[in-house]
C-alpha cells in the first residue's frame, strides 16, 4: 500500500506528465480495442464468405474422397437416400438449415497459351439457395 502513495506522490509533482502519460495509456487501449475488434470482425466475415461459397458447414463423403480426391469414390445411392431422409427428418429439422448435393469434378483446362487446373461443381440450383451464394453467381442454368 505504501509503494502506491508513493507513485501517487510522484505523480502529483508533475501533473501535467502525469496527464499526458495516462492520456497516452487510454489512447493506445482504446486503438488497440478497436483495431483487436476490426481485425476479429474480418475474420469472422472470411470464415462465414468460406463457409456461404465453399462446402458449407458439413460435408458427406465417400470414404477415402479426401485423400484421394478420386473421381471414383461417388457415394452410393443407398447412402444417398439414407442420409437424405436423416437430414429431412423431423429430428433435424431445426437443426439444419439447407441441404444441397453437389458434384465436383476437377481437371485440366489447356489452350495453345497456358493450361489451368479447374475445378466444376454441379449443382441443383433450387436447393442450392438455401446454402450458398453459388445461385446468385450462376449466368445460365440448365434444368432437366
Amino acid at each position: 500500500m505504501t509503494s502506491v502513495l508513493l507513485l501517487m506522490k510522484i505523480s502529483w509533482r508533475n501533473p501535467r506528465g502525469t496527464l499526458l502519460t495516462a492520456l497516452a495509456l487510454g489512447l493506445g487501449l482504446a486503438l488497440l480495442l478497436v483495431s483487436l475488434g476490426l481485425l476479429d470482425g474480418g475474420h469472422e466475415q472470411m470464415v462465414a464468405d468460406g463457409v456461404r461459397l465453399g462446402t458449407g458447414h458439413v460435408v458427406i463423403q465417400s470414404k477415402g474422397f479426401q485423400d484421394t480426391g478420386s473421381q471414383d469414390l461417388l457415394l452410393p445411392a443407398s447412402a444417398v437416400l439414407i442420409t437424405d431422409n436423416l437430414l429431412h427428418s423431423a429430428a433435424m429439422r431445426p437443426l439444419v438449415r439447407g441441404v444441397s448435393p453437389r458434384l465436383v469434378a476437377t481437371g485440366l483446362l489447356s489452350s495453345a497459351a497456358n493450361t489451368a487446373g479447374v475445378r466444376i461443381i454441379g449443382v441443383i440450383p433450387r436447393q442450392e439457395r438455401t446454402v450458398s451464394l453459388i445461385p446468385q453467381r450462376i449466368v445460365e442454368a440448365l434444368y432437366t
